[in-house]
C-alpha cells in the first residue's frame, strides 16, 4: 500500500493504543487477521482499463470499465443543429482512419444554386442520397464522409471526403448533381461543385479541421429548412472505410502514467484533456505504442480482439 496509507495507520494506532480508552478503527478486522488497507476509494481502480490506439491512425483513447462507470446512451432527441457531441464523434472518426491502407482522399463539395435556392434545397437530403447511389453505383469499393453546412445565405452545401476513388471525372461530377438538383441554371452547372485532390495527409487533415469539422456559423437569417434539418454528418461505405483499432491492457498505475503523458502532449499542442481515467487524445500510432510500452502496457494479441470496431463505437 502507498506510504500515505502506512502513516496514516502507525497515527491511528498511536492515537487509540492499549492505554486509550478510544476505539480501536479496523479492530475487529484485525482481530481475524484481515486488513481492509488494500480497500480504495476510488472505485475505478477495481475495474479493467485498456486502451485503444488506430492502426496508422491517431486517436487514442484510454477506457475504464467497472466500479462507478456507468452506460450512457438513451433514445436520441430530434437533431436540431451541429453539436459540440456530433463535432466531437466526427473528429474521433476522421483521426482514427488508417492513413496508409485508406490512400488520399478527394475533397467534394456540392452547392445550391445563386438564385431560388430555397425551391430546391428543400428536398436536399434526397439529393444527397441519390448522390450517394451514383457514387457506389459508378465507384463500389469507395467510401465517404459528407457534413451539412449551413452558407451565410442561409444555402446548404455539402463536403464529402471520398475514400477509395483513384480518379474522379470533375466534370461527370457537375453534371451529376446539376441534373440532380434540376436547377437547369447554367451558373449551377459552372459552379455548383468542386473536385479537389491532395498530395499528402497533412493537406487532408488541414481540410477536414477547416471544413468538415468546423463549428457552424451563424446565418444572417435561418430558413425554415434548418428548424429540423436531420443528420450533419455521416458515412458512406462504412465497410470500405479503413479502420483498425488495437487494444492494450493497462494496469491502474500504468494508465495514470499514459494519462499524464497524454495531457502533456495536448498541453503542449494548446489543447486541454478533460475527465478521469478516461481521456481521448490525439496522437500518432507509433509516439502512442511507444509511450504505451514505456508505461509497460501489454498489447492484446490479434486473435483475441476484433480488427474492426464495435458497432457502438462506430455509432454517429
Amino acid at each position: 500500500m502507498t506510504d500515505a496509507g502506512a502513516s496514516g495507520a502507525g497515527q491511528g494506532a498511536g492515537r487509540n493504543g492499549p492505554g486509550s480508552g478510544g476505539r480501536r478503527r479496523g479492530a475487529g478486522a484485525a482481530g481475524l487477521g484481515l486488513s481492509d488497507a488494500h480497500i480504495s476509494g476510488n472505485e475505478r481502480r477495481t475495474g479493467s482499463v485498456h486502451a485503444v490506439t488506430h492502426r496508422n491512425g491517431e486517436l487514442v483513447q484510454v477506457k475504464a470499465r467497472g466500479g462507478s462507470v456507468g452506460g450512457g446512451g438513451g433514445q436520441r432527441a430530434k437533431i436540431a443543429g451541429f453539436s459540440r457531441q456530433s463535432r466531437r464523434r466526427l473528429l474521433y472518426l476522421l483521426a482514427s482512419i488508417d492513413q496508409e491502407a485508406s490512400g488520399l482522399p478527394r475533397f467534394v463539395t456540392l452547392t445550391y444554386p445563386g438564385k431560388d435556392w430555397e425551391s430546391y434545397a428543400t428536398n436536399m437530403k434526397r439529393h444527397l442520397d441519390n448522390f450517394h447511389r451514383w457514387l457506389t453505383y459508378h465507384h463500389p469499393r469507395a467510401s465517404a464522409i459528407w457534413r451539412l453546412e449551413m452558407q451565410k445565405r442561409g444555402a446548404p452545401h455539402f463536403h464529402l471526403l471520398v475514400f477509395g476513388v483513384a480518379f474522379l471525372d470533375c466534370l461527370r461530377v457537375a453534371e451529376t448533381w446539376w441534373h440532380i438538383v434540376g436547377s437547369g441554371q447554367e451558373s449551377h452547372l459552372q459552379a455548383g461543385t468542386q473536385v479537389k485532390g491532395c498530395s499528402r495527409w497533412r493537406e487532408a487533415t488541414s481540410y477536414m479541421a477547416k471544413y468538415m469539422a468546423k463549428p457552424q456559423e451563424d446565418a444572417a437569417e435561418v430558413h425554415e429548412l434548418w428548424k429540423l434539418p436531420g443528420r450533419f454528418w455521416g458515412v458512406w461505405g462504412d465497410k470500405n472505410l479503413p479502420v483498425y483499432p488495437e487494444y492494450w491492457s493497462l494496469t491502474y498505475e500504468a494508465a495514470v502514467r499514459f494519462r499524464r503523458i497524454l495531457r502533456g502532449h495536448a498541453k503542449s499542442r494548446g489543447y486541454r484533456l478533460r475527465g478521469g481515467l478516461s481521456v481521448t487524445s490525439f496522437l500518432p500510432q507509433a509516439a502512442a505504442e511507444r509511450a504505451l510500452r514505456f508505461c509497460q502496457a501489454h498489447k492484446v494479441p490479434l486473435s483475441t480482439q476484433n480488427t474492426r470496431p464495435a458497432e457502438s463505437e462506430r455509432r454517429l
